[in-house]
C-alpha cells in the first residue's frame, strides 16, 4: 500500500467520522438554544406556538394556584421561540400512557441544585440555587422514601449539581404531591407540552344582568328586570298596600260592633241647669 493510498484512506475516515458526529448532534429535529444563560428548545418541524387548546384540571396538586375542576389555556409548543423561566406552569407529559399534567418549573438549565435530609429519610427538600424550594404559600417541598436516597439526588454527582441543556425540574403546588422532582427527579424539556395560563373563573349573573340592562338603556330600550328586581318591587307594592288599607272596626261576634272604650282623663263636669 503506497503512501498516497494511506492517505486517501485515513483522509476518507476522518471525513466519515466528522458527517457522523454531525449526524448524531442533530439526529432529532429540536435543537437547544443558548438565550439569556439558559437553554430553550426549538423544534424546527412546526409553528411558534403551534396551537392552543382549552384543558380542566384533574387533581389538586395545583391548588391554589390552580383549582380542580378549574379551566386553563395550553399554548403549545410555546418554547420553541419564547424563553423558559423560573415560576412558568407547564402542562409536562411524564408517561406516553398517561396524561399531561401541570407543573410549575423551579429548576432551569445552569440552575445549581441539592437535596438535604431533614430528620427522617421522609423529610428531604430541594435546594435551588442555594435557598430552599417552597410552594406559592411559602411552605417547603417535602419529598422521601423509606427505602433509599430521593430520585433527586441520584443526578447530582453525574451533573456536578448544575442542570444541564434540556433539564428543569418540576414541583407542584402542594407540599407532598406526587410526579415532582422529589420523586421523579429532573426531567426534559422535550415531555412538556407547552405553557399553561390560568383561566379567571366567570363572573356572576347579577353583574352580567346590570350590564345588560345599561346597554338596553343606551339604546333607547326599556331594560328587563333581574330576578332580584323583581322581587324587590314586588315586596315594595305589599308595603305601600298595606300602608293604603284603613283598620276595619272590630267585631264582637253574635253581639254586633263592639262599644267604643271611654275616654281616658277625668269625667267631664255635669252641666247646670
Amino acid at each position: 500500500m503506497t503512501n498516497k493510498t494511506k492517505t486517501a484512506l485515513i483522509v476518507g475516515v476522518i471525513a466519515i467520522l466528522i458527517v457522523a458526529v454531525i449526524l448524531f448532534i442533530f439526529r432529532k429535529e429540536d435543537v437547544i438554544v443558548r438565550t439569556d444563560k439558559a437553554w430553550v428548545t426549538t423544534n424546527k418541524s412546526g409553528p411558534c406556538p403551534a396551537g392552543e387548546t382549552i384543558e380542566v384540571l384533574k387533581d389538586y396538586a395545583m391548588a391554589p394556584v390552580l383549582k380542580m375542576g378549574q379551566k386553563f389555556k395550553v399554548v403549545e409548543n410555546y418554547y420553541g421561540c419564547n424563553p423558559l423561566k423560573r415560576g412558568d406552569l407547564v402542562y409536562f407529559r411524564f408517561s406516553p400512557q398517561e396524561s399531561p399534567v401541570v407543573r410549575k418549573v423551579m429548576g432551569i438549565p445552569v440552575d445549581k441544585f441539592g437535596v438535604r435530609m431533614g430528620k427522617t429519610k421522609m423529610d428531604w427538600r430541594a435546594i435551588i440555587n442555594g435557598e430552599v424550594a417552597k410552594t406559592p404559600a411559602g411552605e417547603e417541598y417535602q419529598f422521601g422514601s423509606d427505602r433509599g436516597n430521593p430520585v433527586l439526588s441520584l443526578y447530582i454527582e453525574s451533573r456536578k449539581g448544575i442542570l444541564q441543556e434540556n433539564e428543569i425540574i418540576l414541583f407542584a403546588a402542594v407540599p407532598s404531591a406526587h410526579i415532582t422532582a422529589g420523586t421523579m427527579g429532573i426531567s426534559s424539556m422535550v415531555d412538556v407540552v407547552g405553557k399553561v395560563f390560568p383561566i379567571d373563573e366567570e363572573e356572576p349573573e347579577v353583574e352580567t344582568a346590570k350590564e345588560e340592562s345599561t346597554l338596553t338603556e343606551e339604546a333607547g330600550v326599556a331594560p328587563v328586570a333581574t330576578p332580584v328586581e323583581k322581587v324587590k318591587e314586588n315586596l315594595d307594592k305589599q308595603v305601600i298596600q298595606k300602608k293604603s288599607v284603613k283598620p276595619r272596626a272590630a267585631v264582637n261576634p253574635g253581639r254586633g260592633p263592639l262599644p267604643k272604650k271611654a275616654p281616658k282623663g277625668p269625667p267631664a263636669a255635669q252641666k247646670k241647669k
